[in-house]
């Protein structure tokens, strides 16, 4: 244990809970582009071996002269491929619904790593709609991070987590108990992107049980998303490569930069101790 540390990441090395990266459609794919995803479980059969169609259902009401009569209809929304690991828990989840695609991670490692894999499943899929009708509405990455408070809860203070000079919380939480909620969100331009990025962070500090153990944790969430609604464009002019060269596609650098967002998030949030706790000190470290 870090004795010096008040807070420690849920992970020995780092915080993160889960990494999301998702892109938005418009409009819904049709049932025929909702099928050819589904057709994906054989595909990735191997890495991602149990495989969950999901059906979304409708309900409308129809006033007829006899009175308001229920017509029920089930429809095809998508599917889930998952893996888990030996101990049981979800490890990594490719998701499918009437116009998301998105790639769970859940045993973070490294970003290299979790990237190359991610991408795997997101090409995958992306080679499912071609042609489907539907433009690009956003492209996002999530992040949950938690941290676990170790000492006695009289001594809590929030500073022990993040610093008091971030702009991301009022000041009054840091003359908060254990228990309180931040939400704040804004928009930026990003250089060399057409798209203006949409930062969600949403902090909860609550108490969670650990092995019979009541003990504070705090849980922060940011998401950053590029609001691409207005160009209607398809997958396909973000996967093609700018320069033969190039080893990198749109989507591929869109996607760093949206990563290095988030860490410049926890920067701005967390205390220098944390800081170096989970070795981020600028936003080109990985």
């Amino acid at each position: 244990m870090d004795y010096n540390l008040k807070f420690l990441p849920i992970n020995n090395a780092h915080a993160i809970v889960e990494c999301i990266i998702f892109v938005e459609f418009l409009p819904v794919f049709s049932h025929a582009v909702r099928q050819k995803l589904v057709g994906l479980a054989p595909r990735l059969k191997d890495e991602l071996p149990k495989s969950e169609p999901k059906n979304v259902v409708e309900h409308t009401i129809i006033i007829t002269p006899e009175g308001p009569k229920t017509h029920v209809r089930e429809e095809l929304s998508g599917i889930e491929l998952q893996r888990f690991r030996t101990d049981g828990n979800l490890e990594w989840m490719l998701r499918t619904t009437e116009n998301i695609i998105s790639v769970h991670c859940l045993d973070y490692t490294r970003w290299e790593n979790v990237w190359d894999t991610a991408k795997k499943y997101l090409e995958a899929a992306f080679e499912q709609i071609q042609e489907s009708g539907s433009f690009v509405n956003a492209i996002g990455i999530k992040y949950i991070d938690r941290f676990v408070y170790q000492d006695d809860v009289k001594n809590y203070k929030v500073s022990d987590l993040f610093s008091e000079n971030t702009e991301l919380l009022a000041n009054k939480l840091f003359n908060s108990g254990p228990l309180w909620h931040s939400h704040i969100g804004w928009f930026e331009k990003i250089d060399g992107i057409d798209f203006p990025c949409l930062n969600q962070v949403n902090i909860d500090a609550t108490y969670a049980d650990f092995s019979g153990l009541k003990k504070p944790v705090t849980t922060i969430e940011h998401t950053a998303i590029l609001n691409a609604d207005e160009y209607k464009r398809d997958i396909s002019s973000f996967i093609e490569y700018e320069d033969k060269n190039d080893e990198n596609s749109k989507f591929d650098k869109m996607i760093f930069i949206l990563h290095n967002i988030n860490k410049e998030v926890l920067i701005s949030l967390l205390n220098v101790d944390l800081k170096q706790k989970i070795n981020i000190s600028n936003a080109n470290d990985t």
